[in-house]
C-alpha cells in the first residue's frame, strides 16, 4: 500500500503472485466518485461518507456545517459532484423497470402537463422576478415525470418536448383540459411546488437548473433505497482524470443533454414579441404627439368666465370649475327668486 503526499490517493498492489488482476495496483478513490476533493482539501474517506449521507437525508445546509465542521465552500462543492452523480444515473440508466422504460405514459395512461416559472411570484403577485421556464409532464398512475428548462412556451417548443418524453397513446391534460367530471391537474401542481422546493434559488437559471431538475427525479424513482443506489451509480461514474468540470457539473452525458435543450426548433416568437413591443411604442408615441398638438391650440373661455381668466390643463380641475360655476348660479338664482317674492309681499301689504 502506497500514499501519494500530494493529492492523498492510497494505492494497493496485489502481492499475490498468482493473481489475475490485470493491472495488480489499483486504488479505491483514482478515476472516480472518491477521487475528487473540494476547494484542494483532501478528505478522508470516512468525512466524505458522511457527507454524502447528511446530503441523502436531506438535512439543512447549515446542520451538515455544524455536524461535520467543514466549510461552505467544501459542502457546496461535494452537493454539486452528488447531483451530478444523481443525473448522470438517471439519463443513463433511466427510471427503472418499477417505473417502465421509454416515454411517459402509453394506452389507457392520463398525463398531466403544466409550465411552471422558477422564480415567479404565487399568481403574479408582487414585483417580477426573473427566473426560467419548464415544461413538466408526470404519469397520474406511476408518479414518473420529466421536467426540462425552455426558453420559450410556444406551440413548437411544447410539441417538441411532448414528442421527445411523452407516449402519444396516452391522454394528455393541461390546465385548460376541460370535462364534465372535473378532470384537474393538481398532480403535476403539486409536482411544481415540490421542485421549486427542492432546487435552490441560486439555480433557477437555464444552464444551472438541469442537474438539480434531474437530482430530484432520481431521488423520486430510487425513493427509500437512496443509499445502495447511489453508491452504485458512484461506482459506475469512471473518469480518468477529473470527473468533474469546476461548476460541478459531469462533462458527459449531462453535456450531450444540455446540447440538445440549447437547440430547440425555430420559432419567430422573439421576432413577435419584439414587434408588439415596437407597435405598443409607437401608439404611445403617437397618443403624446396628439396631446402635444392639443396644448397648443388656443381655449376658449367658458361662459361665465373673462378672457383673462385661465383655464386649468387638468380634467378634475375642470371639473370642479364647472361644479362651482353652477353652485353659484344655483344661488344667483334662488337670491332673485326670493328677492322677487319679498317685493311681491311688500306690494301687497302697502
Amino acid at each position: 500500500m502506497e500514499t501519494n503526499p500530494k493529492n492523498g490517493i492510497v494505492n494497493y498492489r496485489c502481492r499475490n503472485k498468482d493473481c489475475c488482476r490485470q493491472p495488480k495496483g489499483f486504488s479505491e478513490r483514482a478515476g472516480g466518485f472518491l477521487q475528487r476533493s473540494a476547494g484542494g482539501v483532501h478528505l478522508s474517506l470516512g468525512t466524505i461518507i458522511r457527507l454524502v449521507y447528511y446530503l441523502l437525508a436531506g438535512c439543512a445546509f447549515g446542520s451538515i456545517l455544524n455536524m461535520t465542521k467543514r466549510s461552505s465552500h467544501t459542502v457546496t462543492d461535494y452537493t454539486h459532484y452528488v447531483e451530478a452523480v444523481m443525473a448522470e444515473d438517471i439519463l443513463w440508466n433511466g427510471w427503472g423497470s418499477k417505473y417502465g422504460e421509454g416515454k411517459i405514459g402509453g394506452r389507457d395512461e392520463e398525463v398531466e402537463m403544466d409550465e411552471t416559472k422558477m422564480g415567479a411570484c404565487k399568481d403574479g403577485k408582487g414585483h417580477p422576478v426573473e427566473g426560467v421556464w419548464c415544461l413538466v409532464a408526470v404519469c397520474r398512475r406511476t408518479g414518473r415525470f420529466v421536467a426540462e428548462p425552455v426558453k420559450c412556451r410556444c406551440k413548437k417548443t411544447i410539441k417538441w418536448f411532448l414528442d421527445r418524453h411523452v407516449d402519444k397513446q396516452s391522454t394528455l391534460i393541461t390546465d385548460e383540459f376541460v370535462t364534465v367530471d372535473g378532470t384537474n391537474t393538481n398532480t403535476v401542481e403539486g409536482l411544481n411546488f415540490g421542485l421549486k422546493r427542492w432546487t435552490r434559488r441560486r439555480n433557477w437559471r437555464f444552464e444551472s437548473i438541469i442537474v438539480p431538475l434531474l437530482a430530484c427525479a432520481w431521488r423520486t424513482a430510487h425513493h427509500g433505497n437512496f443509499w445502495n443506489a447511489f453508491w452504485k451509480a458512484a461506482s459506475e461514474v469512471r473518469f480518468p482524470s477529473h470527473p468533474y468540470d469546476d461548476d460541478g457539473h459531469s462533462r458527459t452525458i449531462i453535456a450531450d443533454h444540455m446540447d440538445v435543450l440549447r437547440n430547440p426548433p425555430v420559432c419567430n416568437c422573439a421576432e413577435k414579441k419584439a414587434k408588439r413591443r415596437a407597435k405598443k411604442e409607437a401608439k404611445k408615441a403617437k397618443a403624446i404627439r396628439r396631446q402635444a398638438r392639443r396644448d397648443t391650440l388656443p381655449k376658449a373661455a367658458r361662459a361665465g368666465m373673462s378672457d383673462s381668466e385661465s383655464e386649468s390643463d387638468d380634467p378634475f380641475d375642470r371639473a370642479a370649475e364647472i361644479a362651482l360655476l353652477d353652485l353659484l348660479y344655483k344661488d344667483e338664482a334662488r337670491e332673485r327668486a326670493a328677492k322677487k317674492v319679498r317685493t311681491d309681499l311688500s306690494d301687497q301689504h302697502t
